[in-house]
């Protein structure tokens, strides 16, 4: 995720539109702890999970397990980070990687719903490795997807976008930031249940 989270955080500095939060229920199990506590996941990614907890977060370095609705659950080690979102670095082998990949990929191009209703069975990371990029005179590809999170997706494509232009990646509406030559990385500005050709043409 290096290559896109650093990207993403570049375009941060310079958007033009205010992001709208991505908030997804979970829960958490930290194993020092008793209980479960209730969390907003603000950020999801194949490397971790930004948490908003009610009351006081755990303390860094802390073993804990995350059940995010319609993602499944993930073991990992808990960070502060500023503010009050805090994280939680997942613990995962590659094949939990890839699952959770393919969930992210049926996100952006279906939304929460979508992912919910998926079952086990139903996971096959190349089933879902592409997805469409809507660009604004409506004119649709399918992408291969290199590296996905709930703040943006990298897509590798032989076509060129012009950074800052205005994108559908599935349902997900975003603009292209600056990235490796050999790929086009949107940074996701909000979700929207309109069709992509339509609102693009607004």
């Amino acid at each position: 995720m290096a290559n896109l989270a650093e990207t993403l955080r570049l375009a941060v500095d310079r958007r033009e539109y205010p992001r709208v939060p991505v908030t997804i229920p979970g829960q958490i199990c930290i194993t020092a702890e008793r209980g479960v506590r209730t969390v907003q996941v603000t950020d999801l990614s194949a490397g971790g999970a930004g948490l908003r907890y009610t009351g006081t977060p755990p303390r860094a370095e802390m073993i804990g397990a995350l059940d995010v609705e319609g993602f499944g659950r993930f073991e990992g080690i808990t960070s502060r980070e500023s503010g009050d979102v805090c994280g939680l670095r997942f613990l995962i082998g590659e094949a939990e990687r890839h699952h959770l990949l393919e969930r992210l990929a049926v996100f952006v191009r279906s939304g929460l719903s979508s992912v919910s209703s998926l079952r086990e069975e139903d996971d096959c990371w190349p089933a879902y490795s592409q997805l469409s990029l809507t660009r604004h005179h409506g004119e649709e590809h399918q992408c291969k997807v290199v590296d996905i999170s709930l703040h943006g997706v990298a897509l590798g494509t032989n076509i060129s976008v012009p950074e800052g232009e205005n994108v559908f990646v599935g349902k997900m509406f975003g603009r292209v930031v600056r990235g490796p030559s050999d790929q086009v990385t949107v940074q996701f500005l909000r979700y929207k249940g309109e069709q992509p050709a339509a609102r693009l043409r607004a």
